[in-house]
């Protein structure tokens, strides 16, 4: 198993995750970044890159796509539930209905970025 660190936009602030991935999976998923860098990435500003790298890599690798996003909103939930429901910050959006709370369709969230693990 491999830690990886995504970079996270969330409505344009800047957040993150650490994804545990096979090493089958970290492995294609740095393989994809480094494809992304030299091609889609090439003469972007690093703050843009998600703009072609969040639906390149959903259409490429749809299944780790899934799995950074399923941990960023694991990560952002239980660091959310920490706050009481008056003290949330005022960059997303938190609706609630029978089923409890959860990011509402007006929130905005795209992966900008991939960091390997330092060796």
């Amino acid at each position: 198993m491999k830690e990886i660190d995504a970079e996270i936009y969330i409505n344009w602030d800047n957040d993150g995750v650490t994804v545990k991935l096979s090493d089958e999976e970290a492995e294609k998923l740095l393989a994809l970044w480094k494809e992304a860098q030299d091609t889609i990435l090439k003469d972007m500003e690093e703050e843009d890159y998600w703009e072609k790298f969040d639906p390149w890599l959903q259409e490429k690798a749809p299944d780790l796509y899934e799995k950074i996003m399923k941990a960023f909103h694991e990560e952002f939930w239980e660091r959310i539930g920490c706050y009481s429901s008056d003290e949330g910050d005022d960059f997303f959006s938190i609706s609630y209905d029978i089923d409890g709370a959860y990011l509402d369709d007006s929130n905005k969230i795209v992966i900008n970025q991939i960091f390997p693990p330092s060796e």
